[in-house]
């Protein structure tokens, strides 16, 4: 009995569960220790990067001084160099500038005289209505040139709409339309017709002989643009310029001819033709073809001559009578010599176009 009570004696006593304050303070304790070595660690690097910035200012001031340089001023000599070599640049800068002003004055002279010759308030009264037109000149400075080459015919491209709406007018003017409608989409119908129109406007399906002018200022305006000069006899030559004009539903080709070009000699007699081919889109699936060529009168010796004198030259008979009933007679006379003609033209646009 008296062995069993010692060993039970000596036997290690169970561990007392610890509270939730206990465990609490414990942390608490635990945190208060880690923050304590985290400061002891911050003070010892700070104090450790003190000593070192301290040794390297050191360092520094112990180097030798770097030596100032002395900057020596210009003589009067060296000064007034410098200012006379400014002085000459900017003095040629100041003549190029002025001949750069006058070359441009002359220009805007030339031109504000070019643009006010087309006028219909400054046309004279003699000219037959819808003629001014015809009467534009190409200006022979490369400036002025180019303006001309590229102002001109947007124009004579806007007045497609003018022409095709109204045909009639008092003097001799021929105008010939021709419509087509398609069932294809305006860029297939394009893609056919395209070829065959240029060539017609580059003079390719007529016998005459042609010369191609001023390539590299009409390129620089425009790919889609040609200045042909086409002669026709030993008094009439005609100066043609071609351009294409295209919006994503409508694409234009235009043709006019100017009145006089100042490098090339004046002609004697000479006839203002225009000509059209306007392909819209009607509907995703349907083009519509709009043809027109415009004649105006013929210009003899720099006058403009009546429609008599174009019936004897073409040799139409208009009786006697009243004059408006020779007129009629003349009007009638014309359809019918250029009806064969639109009648062929028609059957080869639709060949173009298949």
């Amino acid at each position: 009995m008296l062995q069993r009570k010692q060993a039970s004696a000596s036997a290690p006593k169970a561990k007392k569960p610890q509270s939730l304050a206990e465990i609490k303070e414990h942390q608490r304790l635990q945190n208060r220790l880690k923050q304590q070595r985290f400061r002891e660690r911050f003070f010892i690097e700070r104090d450790a990067l003190q000593d070192q910035l301290k040794a390297l200012q050191r360092e520094l001031d112990a180097l030798p001084p770097k030596p100032k340089a002395i900057i020596k001023p210009l003589s009067w000599g060296e000064m007034a160099s410098i200012f006379a070599e400014a002085s000459t640049e900017a003095l040629e800068e100041h003549r190029g500038l002025k001949a750069k002003q006058r070359k441009l004055t002359q220009l805007t002279q030339r031109m504000t005289a070019w643009v006010a010759s087309m006028s219909y308030n400054n046309a004279p009264k003699s000219l037959p209505q819808g003629s001014v037109w015809g009467q534009t000149s190409l200006l022979a400075d490369p400036g002025a040139r180019r303006l001309g080459l590229d102002c001109s015919f947007p124009a004579f491209g806007n007045l497609v709409d003018t022409i095709i709406l109204d045909g009639e007018h008092d003097s001799v003017n021929v105008v010939m339309r021709i419509q087509q409608e398609f069932d294809l989409p305006l860029q297939a119908v394009y893609q056919s017709m395209r070829g065959p129109i240029w060539s017609l406007l580059r003079g390719e399906t007529r016998p005459y002989m042609v010369e191609f002018m001023n390539e590299d200022i009409v390129k620089s305006i425009d790919q889609n643009m040609i200045y042909r000069r086409t002669v026709f006899n030993t008094v009439e030559s005609s100066y043609y310029v071609c351009r294409e004009f295209s919006t994503p539903d409508r694409i234009v080709f235009v043709t006019g001819n100017f009145y006089h070009d100042e490098v090339l000699p004046a002609n004697d007699q000479w006839c203002n033709r225009m000509c059209w081919f306007v392909l819209e889109r009607v509907s995703p699936t349907k083009t519509r073809l709009r043809t027109v060529f415009f004649n105006a009168s013929y210009i003899v010796q720099g006058r403009y001559i009546t429609w008599r004198e174009d019936a004897e030259m073409s040799e139409f008979d208009l009786g006697t009578g009243p004059e408006e009933a020779q007129q009629l007679r003349f009007k009638q006379a014309l359809s019918e010599a250029y009806f064969p003609m639109v009648h062929a033209d028609r059957h080869t646009i639709l060949e173009w176009a298949t």
